[in-house]
């Protein structure tokens, strides 16, 4: 059997701080504030990324080879999705309506196709804010961590055997890629 994997402490303290961020960020919604605060805030949305960037490293930390792809797959799935359907149950009473939606109203009409998306949580892969943040809105991140966990296994089996430094290499290479990609999307006219 193999050893326990260290745990990682320090990184769970700064899931508190990442989502701190994330919060303080919807909240100059509701409550703009002066000057430099406000431009420290309005960066909170990274805190998402971080989340993302932490789970696929704890991911990789903790994985085990021994481990087979079902099993991961079914505690990824254990650990995520029944409080996603508890969420996502309890948000529609709250986002969704079968009267007539007000003007300005934050009601969406009721629409079963569409929330079917957030039940099997792939309504992430629409850009329609309509469906993008249908159910619970904030649900769409799901989406991205479960093609994460998908894929886990697999990148995981290409990159173990090239040992630190291979991995270390398409990991700089990946993000000069990302860099790239986002320098041309921002340099695109009429983008």
């Amino acid at each position: 059997m193999a050893a326990p994997t260290q745990r990682l402490d320090a990184l769970t303290g700064l899931r508190w701080w990442a989502a701190f961020m994330v919060f303080l960020y919807h909240m100059l919604v509701f409550a703009p504030l002066p000057g430099a605060i406000t431009a420290v805030f309005a960066n909170g949305y990274f805190g998402v990324t971080f989340f993302f960037v932490l789970s696929g490293f704890v991911l990789t930390w903790s994985a085990r080879p021994a481990v087979p792809t079902s099993t991961f797959y079914w505690r990824r799935f254990a650990r995520i999705y029944p409080s996603h359907l508890v969420a996502l149950l309890l948000a529609i009473p709250i986002f969704y309506t079968l009267a007539p939606i007000p003007a300005g109203s934050f009601l969406k009409p009721f629409d079963p196709g569409i929330l079917s998306l957030s039940f099997v949580v792939i309504q992430g892969w629409w850009l329609a804010p309509v469906i993008l943040f249908s159910g619970n809105p904030a649900a769409w991140t799901l989406t991205c961590e479960f093609f994460f966990y998908l894929l886990h296994p697999w990148i995981s089996r290409v990159l173990v055997p090239l040992a630190r430094r291979g991995a270390l290499l398409i990991a700089v290479g990946v993000v000069l890629l990302a860099f790239l990609y986002r320098g041309a999307a921002n340099a695109a006219p009429g983008e």
